[in-house]
């Protein structure tokens, strides 16, 4: 089995056809019914933007883990506040964790909400580092926001109920 890799550009680009768009759909709603994966290309993520999401997120797991379990869950770190944003060390899961949100949200709307839950950075990185993990972050929701829509199209449902996510 092979994973098909799909060009998603009609998707992204706001100068494709509709018959663009229904092709890429194809190719969509096909891996997804007779494989379950796929890769994409020409996502629309500017290849600067990875690049330096992933030299942080590099930066990040190379810090000591006394460092990173300042920002861990407070039911791994008992003086956190934090419930679910934070390093989320390798005995957990088996692989190391560092979840993060949407970084628009600066403000905590709902405090017995988890989703609503700010994102938590070590005091060791700098405000380059943390710019760039939201930009990354910024970037793949709205990539994510615009293949929904297309699997909302591909079922037939009005992709403007999608909303922003």
């Amino acid at each position: 089995m092979e994973v098909p890799q799909i060009d998603i550009k009609a998707l992204t680009s706001t100068s494709s056809s509709d018959t663009e768009r229904q092709n890429v759909l194809i190719q969509i709603d096909d891996a997804m019914r007779n494989i379950g994966f796929m890769s994409v290309v020409n996502h629309g993520v500017p290849q600067e933007v990875i690049e330096n999401a992933v030299h942080t997120a590099k930066r990040f797991f190379q810090l000591p883990p006394e460092i990173k379990m300042t920002i861990a869950p407070k039911h791994l770190n008992p003086s956190n506040s934090n419930t679910y944003r934070g390093y989320i060390p390798s005995s957990v899961f088996g692989k190391e964790c560092w979840d993060i949100a949407d970084p628009i949200r600066k403000v905590r709307e709902d405090s017995t909400d988890f989703t609503t839950e700010l994102n938590k950075f070590p005091e060791e990185m700098t405000n380059e580092q943390i710019i760039s993990i939201e930009d990354y972050f910024t970037a793949l929701h709205g990539l994510t926001t615009k293949l929904i829509k297309g699997i909302y199209e591909i079922f037939g449902a009005d992709p403007t109920m999608v909303g922003s996510l």
